[in-house]
């Protein structure tokens, strides 16, 4: 079992379900760095085309090559889908210490405790979204390569 007490790893490693494939300590260390540095050096954004019943098992194999922070995207899913997909996704990225974003739900961010939100242009205005996330959470915005987005958010 992995337990993730701040940047501290006490584990030796763990045994993802799908195949053989092992996170050593010293990758969830990295992992874990890079969250509490706040730098994600791989970062996931999750579509609905994958979302079956390996869906999970395809995340935790993610978390265990490296992923150091995951947006949980899924554009199709009834509210109740979404917090329950969010709800199961929270656990394994709480056991790698990797933040999870949810992308254009505040309900559901909020609804799970996620650790952040993406939003895009024609979603909530980010300025609302920050005033009702909370300033301890991560906020993304699209800017679409548009400079004067980049100097708003």
């Amino acid at each position: 079992m992995l337990r993730v007490t701040g940047a501290a790893i006490r584990a030796t490693s763990v045994l993802c379900r799908r195949g053989s494939w092992q996170c050593s300590a010293a990758s969830l260390r990295r992992a874990a760095s890079h969250f509490s540095l706040g730098r994600y050096a791989l970062y996931l954004v999750t579509d609905d085309a994958y979302l079956d019943e390996h869906f999970c098992a395809k995340i935790e194999t993610a978390l265990c090559g490296g992923v150091t922070c995951l947006q949980l995207r899924l554009k199709h899913a009834s509210t109740a889908d979404y917090i329950y997909w969010a709800k199961k996704v929270k656990v394994l990225t709480r056991q790698f210490g990797v933040p999870l974003i949810i992308d254009d739900r505040l309900d559901v961010a909020l609804a799970v405790d996620a650790e952040g939100l993406h939003v895009g242009e024609e979603d909530l205005p980010w300025h609302t979204a920050r005033r009702l996330l909370g300033s301890h959470r991560i906020l993304g915005c699209s800017t679409y390569g548009r400079a004067e987005l980049v100097r708003e958010a």
